[in-house]
């Protein structure tokens, strides 16, 4: 896709805004009637206008608002990770610098 500039002609994207109605999301059906928007438009490749360029920038920062705010990841305990996920078993560490076989063997 190529670049996105801000060439864009303000009638144009005045009655494109009009049309589509960019807002704030606070939803998740907002969300999904945004994420919908930016998948017609990245499916233009291309053949995207200066205008449309510019409404997607807009609503890719509106999701990312959105997003941010609403689906934050919580820190995950330091024991996540230690055991196997079917078994419940701590995984052994080893020390890399230690050899693997018995140093007494016969």
């Amino acid at each position: 896709m190529k670049a996105v500039t801000s060439a864009s002609n303000p009638k144009k994207y005045g009655k494109l805004l009009a049309r589509v109605r960019p807002t704030v999301i606070t939803t998740e059906d907002e969300n999904d009637r945004m994420l919908a928007l930016v998948e017609k438009l990245m499916a233009k490749g291309d053949s995207l206008t200066p205008e449309e360029g510019e409404l997607l920038r807009l609503l890719g920062k509106l999701i990312a608002d959105f997003e941010e705010e609403f689906y934050q990841l919580e820190d995950a305990a330091p024991q996540v990770g230690r055991e196997y996920p079917l078994r419940g078993q701590p995984i052994e560490y080893v020390d890399p610098a230690e050899p693997v076989w018995p140093s007494d063997a016969s």
